[in-house]
Order: structure tokens, then C-alpha cells, then sequence
């Protein structure tokens, strides 16, 4: 009796630490699942959330840049500083979320497109004959944010302007307007143009945390118009929706004020928008039917980007 009852007493501790034993491994699983769909969450929505915030403020960055380097070259004109460069930063990437996921790369380019060209026709001041200030190839500087969590963004400067664009012709806004004084007192108008031409060599750059781009003032000219006479503005850009955008509200700000020239832009808005195709390249119309006094400034710039030895 007595070995028969230590084998029962013997037997229920073996049960007991059985029991001990599942409840160990039911309760590492549960916590394993519990991590697992916690972790599952913060792959599919909070992981996006934080790369969007953080594609985001690259893009703020980048455009800010932009307009610091639009800046510069206006600075370096009013100052008439010649024979230096100036360097301003250009963010590469945006922040990135350790081990999960890896920063978004910009690309940034300077190209000098020969596609690319600005054309002023008008009377010059002393002359009764069309005067015609061609600037081609004209430079344009482009940073492509192809962004995975915000919506890819595409930010240029052509003609002094900083233009930037989303997928789609009508996603494209004026960031900063070019150099561009139109006003009217009277019967008096009066019209004055500062083109950004620039020149560098065509480079393009990636795959580093921050860039350069040197600016330096090559020189200037002034071709002042004859009283009275009209103005024909014909360039070539692949953002004709934003340019459009720019000249139409310009022309109506002034038209409310009495502005006496007959404008007109084309491709007009509903044109110029209506295409969903984003990189073509259009001929912009700009027309000034009558201006009291105009003035054509041409500035010209040097552009590099990268490091300058």
C-alpha cells in the first residue's frame, strides 16, 4: 500500500509541473502575438505617418532653399557683386526612421536646356525698328524629390522664378515670382522685366546629405523701351500651367487698377492645365498691346553645383 500511494503522490507532481510547463508556453506565445500586432501596426501605420512627416519637411526644406538661392542672385545684381560665389545649402534627403526604413534621396541638377530659351520683342528706345533679346540656351536649376509617403515633388528656377510641381500638369504653382514691376498711375503704364539668365556646366548630383549651389554674377544689361511701345514676351518652359497661373493673375491685379495694355497670355489656364501629362515642353505667348515706359534688364549668372575646387 504504501508504494502504491508514493507513486500516486509521485504521478500528480509530475502533472502539476506539466501544467506549470503550458501555461509557460501559452503565455510566451501570447505575448509573442501581442508583439507581433503591435509591431504589425507600426509597420502599416505609424512607420508611414512618421516618413510622410518626415518627407514633408524636406520638401518645406528644399523649397526654402530655393528661395534662398533665388535671393542671392538678386542680392548679387542690386549690389553689382562680381568675381565671387556664393554657396547656398541644399538638403539631399529627408530624415529617415532607423533600421526600418532608409531617408528619401533627392536628385539636383543644373542643365542648360536647349530647348530652353526666353525671346523679348519690342521698339527700343531711339529706333523705330522691332528690336528682338534672345537668351538661349537658358540654365534651369531642378531638385526631384521622388517621395514614397508624401506626394514627389519637383522644385526649378528658370527665368528667376521657382516653380514648384506635383504629378500632373495642373499641380504646378509660382513658389516665387520672377523679377517682374508692373504698374499704371494715369494714362501712364509702366513695365520692368529682370531676366535670370544662367550658364554652368550641366551637372547632376545625388546620394550625399548636402549639396552646394555657387552662384556668382557674370554681368548685366538694361535695353530700355520707346514710350509707347508694345511688348512680346515668347519663352519655352515645361511648367506653362504655373506661368500661366502667374501672368493672368498678375494682368488681373493690374487690369483692376486701370492698367491701359491690352494683355494676353497663351497658353491660357484651361489650356495650358488641362493636360494631365507632366515634362512637356510649350511655347508661352506674353503681350503687352501698348506700355508707356518699359525697361529689359538681362542679368547673367554663373551656376555650379557641388563642391568647387
Amino acid at each position: 500500500m504504501g508504494s502504491r500511494s508514493h507513486r500516486r503522490r509521485h504521478a500528480r507532481r509530475r502533472l502539476r509541473s506539466s501544467d506549470r510547463g503550458v501555461a509557460a508556453v501559452v503565455g510566451t506565445l501570447l505575448a509573442l502575438l501581442v508583439f507581433l500586432a503591435i509591431f504589425g501596426i507600426f509597420l502599416s501605420d505609424y512607420l508611414p505617418l512618421w516618413m510622410q512627416d518626415n518627407e514633408e519637411s524636406f520638401s518645406a526644406t528644399v523649397a526654402n532653399q530655393f528661395g534662398n538661392i533665388q535671393d542671392t542672385m538678386g542680392k548679387l545684381y542690386l549690389n553689382s557683386k562680381t568675381g565671387f560665389a556664393v554657396a547656398n545649402p541644399v538638403t539631399m534627403q529627408s530624415d529617415s526612421v532607423p533600421v526600418f526604413s532608409q531617408p528619401t534621396q533627392g536628385v539636383l541638377s543644373f542643365l542648360e536646356n536647349k530647348q530652353l530659351y526666353t525671346n523679348l520683342t519690342f521698339h527700343l528706345q531711339g529706333s523705330g525698328q522691332w528690336f528682338s533679346q534672345n537668351v538661349t540656351p537658358a540654365g534651369e536649376l531642378t531638385m526631384s524629390l521622388p517621395n514614397r509617403y508624401y506626394v514627389p515633388i519637383t522644385f526649378s528656377l528658370q527665368d528667376g522664378a521657382v516653380i514648384q510641381a506635383q504629378p500632373g500638369a495642373a499641380q504646378q504653382i509660382m513658389l516665387f515670382s520672377p523679377s517682374v514691376l508692373a504698374n499704371s498711375s494715369g494714362q501712364q503704364s509702366s513695365l520692368y522685366i529682370t531676366l535670370y539668365a544662367a550658364y554652368g556646366n550641366s551637372t547632376q548630383e545625388s546620394y550625399i546629405q548636402t549639396d552646394n549651389v555657387y552662384t556668382s554674377l557674370i554681368g548685366s544689361q538694361q535695353y530700355p523701351g520707346r514710350a509707347g511701345t508694345a511688348v512680346y514676351d515668347n519663352f519655352t518652359t515645361e511648367y506653362s500651367c504655373a506661368w500661366s497661373k502667374y501672368w493672368n493673375s498678375t494682368f488681373s491685379a493690374l487690369n483692376a487698377t486701370g492698367y491701359p495694355a491690352t494683355v494676353s497670355v497663351v497658353p491660357n489656364p484651361s489650356v495650358a492645365c488641362s493636360t494631365s501629362a507632366q515634362g512637356g515642353i510649350q511655347m508661352m505667348h506674353v503681350s503687352f498691346s501698348t506700355v508707356t515706359n518699359f525697361m529689359l534688364t538681362v542679368v547673367a549668372y554663373n551656376v555650379d553645383v557641388g563642391v568647387v575646387t
